[in-house]
Formats: C-alpha cells, sequence, structure tokens
C-alpha cells in the first residue's frame, strides 16, 4: 500500500544543511498497525510528511497503492490525498469557524457516522463548539475522527496521542487499530509506548533511515 524507497531530505539550516533523511525506506501492506520511533529532530515527521506527498524528496521513490507521487503536481497529489489517505498532524488544524461536527465532516464522512464516531471518543456533548471552546486533547481527537471519517485507504499519524490522558488514548488507541482492521495501512509516529505495544510493527528512525525492531 505504501512503498517509500531511498528517500532522502535535506533542509537549509541557518547554520548550513540539516540531513533529515538519507535513503530512508520501508514498505507497508494493507491492515499493518506500524510505529515509528526515534529520538527528537530523526526525521519521524519529514518522512511522514514525504509519504502524504506533503513535502517532496531530494531523491527517492514514494508510491500509494500504484500511485508515483514523485510523478505527480501539486494538484495531483491533493487529489490522492482527498481519495486515499488521512492524516492526523500533530496539531489539529482545525477550522476555528465550523463547529465539531462540521470540522470532523470535512474528511468526507456522513454526518450520521461522524456523530457516532464523536460520541464514541466522549464528545457527543461538543458538536456544537468551535474549536475555540476545546482543550488541545479534544481537538486532537476531532482530528483523528476527520482523518479517518472518509475511510482512507492510508492512515498518517504524527503523536496521536501526545496530548491525552490514558483513558482517551486508549480511545484513538482502538480507533487507529479499527482502521487498520477494516484494511487500512496505518503509520505512526510516536513515543507513546501503549501505541507501540499495540502496533503489528515497530521501527526506529536512526542516522535517516527506518530500522525494523523486534517485537
Amino acid at each position: 500500500m505504501l512503498l517509500l524507497a531511498g528517500i532522502a531530505k535535506t533542509f537549509r539550516g541557518r547554520t548550513g544543511p540539516v540531513r533529515a533523511l538519507a535513503g530512508a525506506s520501508l514498505e507497508l501492506t494493507s491492515g499493518c498497525l506500524a510505529v515509528l520511533a526515534g529520538a527528537s529532530g530523526s526525521g519521524k515527521s519529514t518522512l511522514l510528511h514525504i509519504a502524504a506527498g506533503l513535502l517532496r524528496p531530494d531523491a527517492g521513490t514514494i508510491r500509494v497503492d500504484t500511485r508515483d507521487l514523485g510523478s505527480l503536481g501539486e494538484s495531483g497529489r491533493a487529489a490522492l490525498r482527498r481519495q486515499m489517505i488521512g492524516i492526523v498532524f500533530q496539531r489539529a488544524h482545525l477550522l476555528p469557524y465550523l463547529d465539531v461536527l462540521a470540522n470532523a465532516c470535512v474528511g468526507g464522512g456522513g454526518a450520521d457516522a461522524v456523530r457516532q464516531a464523536l460520541s464514541g471518543i466522549g464528545l457527543g456533548d461538543r458538536l456544537r463548539h468551535r474549536p475555540g471552546e476545546l482543550s488541545a486533547g479534544e481537538c486532537q481527537r476531532v482530528a483523528l475522527v476527520r482523518a479517518l471519517a472518509g475511510a482512507p485507504r492510508l492512515v498518517l499519524a504524527d503523536e496521536p496521542t501526545a496530548n491525552l490522558d490514558p483513558d482517551n488514548a486508549r480511545l484513538v488507541i482502538g480507533m487507529l487499530r479499527a482502521a487498520a482492521a477494516g484494511g487500512a495501512a496505518v503509520l505512526i509516529a510516536s513515543h507513546d509506548p501503549t501505541l507501540h505495544a499495540a502496533a503489528d510493527r515497530r521501527l526506529r528512525m536512526r542516522d535517516g533511515a527506518a530500522h525494523e525492531e523486534s517485537r
């Protein structure tokens, strides 16, 4: 479902080039939940952004299903994201002028199913609230429902449990596991040991590449 091969990316820093990725490769099949660990600055978020087509690599190949992202322009990559990819960023990026239900429906799901999903993670009484009236953890849960609402075939999540208490983190992990059980390929960047324990595969970013870890 997702193939990253030989991905390299260097950014221009104030004091010189900063190498984020150096030949990073991984392959993720449908139905698999993989968690990517690594120190801050090790390239986890960069790899997720490249997998989503939000950032172009300096070298390497990215394929989502059978589509080569390198052959697509900006509009083609945006269309692919709408059709196939659900993304959860470290920040929720909710639209401030929409309420919770409307924000969650931006992902393409039907209102009834989205309402049920929001109620299932404790937000049933927040449907008409706007993002400014929510906690950081509540916003993150809305963002997750939005990402999963359209039943994407690839889910990319960056620290999805970082702002959550243990009970709500378990609810979120359950939703991500359910997405994988439904056939999605799920790749998560996280330091959360509970997420690592729930993963089918564990990887660690080191020296600009993703290395498989034994369970």
